[in-house]
């Protein structure tokens, strides 16, 4: 005998005002974007929108109200000086070092906020952080595609190339949240050109990251995989990324708390190591010895000194093990 569940007044009131808590916010973000793109276009700068607004215009109902958290905006590495300089004119502000050539060569973006309405933008000048070979920005430019949003103009990738982006940026995370999946699934409803996605994948060299995708779609929603791109899911690789993921997912391991509890960190540059094609694991691990903000944030050495970041390495990540030890614990 199966039972009917229903919500009570009390529950039902409550996710209505999510729902419309939801998509203040969403429109707000949009609006945000809108502003952004109108400036960007009349500075003549090329920007394309990544995620938030053009997946909610190309994977779903016009009706649904998809959680954002923040805007990511692609520049060419030539234009970031400029278009920093314009987020900072309309109220956004970093505590990234915009100076700092270093973090350019590490990182892929810099975290900007508004002032007043704490809306998030990330400005990057490389789609990934060295997990993939970066297709020329030039590229993505010339065979962009676009959506309106209350009759501004907003370029983004196509169809093909948002997808195969979305596959990498889900399987850096670990797809530990289920929306980015839920996204995948959403798409793989949409008439893309799946042959073409699948040159994407074999040109980028990801095939473990699209066949551990189509692994976790298939578990976790019932839903085939594209023809074209089911021969990724045989992979030994994209399997245990797969199993890897599922663990992260249920533990809700976010990597940006890994820092909080020790077997999540390892946990997670277990699998940041191995989601590289061997020719970057060297690279990857050397990676580890170049200083970063966070460095710096947590022990101060004067500019004469700044080399004495690289052999203290061991201890500023001790330094940062504690102070994330007393956060979890406050």
């Amino acid at each position: 005998m199966f039972h009917r569940i229903y919500p009570s007044s009390l529950e039902l009131s409550y996710l209505r005002q999510i729902q419309i808590k939801n998509n203040m916010q969403m429109l707000q973000t949009k609006r945000q974007l809108c502003l952004i793109a109108q400036l960007f276009e009349q500075e003549n700068i090329p920007m394309i929108c990544l995620k938030g607004p053009v997946i909610l215009s190309k994977a779903y109902d016009a009706n649904v109200g998809r959680i954002m958290r923040d805007l990511d905006l692609l520049v060419s590495p030539k234009h970031i000086e400029e278009s920093a300089n314009l987020l900072q004119s309309l109220g956004y502000v970093t505590t990234d070092d915009l100076t700092d050539f270093n973090y350019r060569q590490k990182n892929h973006h810099y975290i900007f906020t508004h002032q007043e309405s704490n809306h998030i933008v990330e400005l990057h000048w490389r789609l990934f952080p060295s997990i993939v070979e970066e297709p020329d920005f030039s590229l993505l430019w010339k065979s962009r595609d676009s959506i309106e949003i209350a009759e501004q103009k907003i370029n983004c990738l196509n169809d093909e190339l948002l997808f195969t982006y979305l596959i990498v940026h889900g399987s850096k995370h670990g797809w530990f949240r289920l929306k980015w999946l839920f996204d995948i699934h959403q798409f793989l409803q949409q008439p893309l050109n799946w042959k073409r996605v699948a040159y994407i994948t074999d040109q980028w060299k990801i095939q473990h990251m699209m066949g551990q995708a189509m692994i976790l779609i298939e578990t976790l929603f019932e839903q085939d995989a594209p023809e074209p791109l089911k021969r990724y899911m045989n992979s030994k690789k994209a399997r245990k990324m797969a199993q890897i993921a599922l663990v992260m997912v249920g533990e809700k391991m976010n990597p940006e708390e890994a820092n909080r509890q020790f077997s999540h960190y390892l946990f997670w540059k277990r699998y940041f190591f191995l989601i590289r094609p061997r020719s970057q694991r060297v690279s990857y691990i050397l990676h580890h010895f170049i200083p970063t903000q966070q460095d710096r944030d947590i022990l101060t050495i004067p500019n004469r000194l700044q080399f004495l970041y690289i052999p203290l390495r061991p201890v500023t990540f001790l330094m940062r093990r504690r102070v994330a030890k007393r956060g979890n614990q406050s």
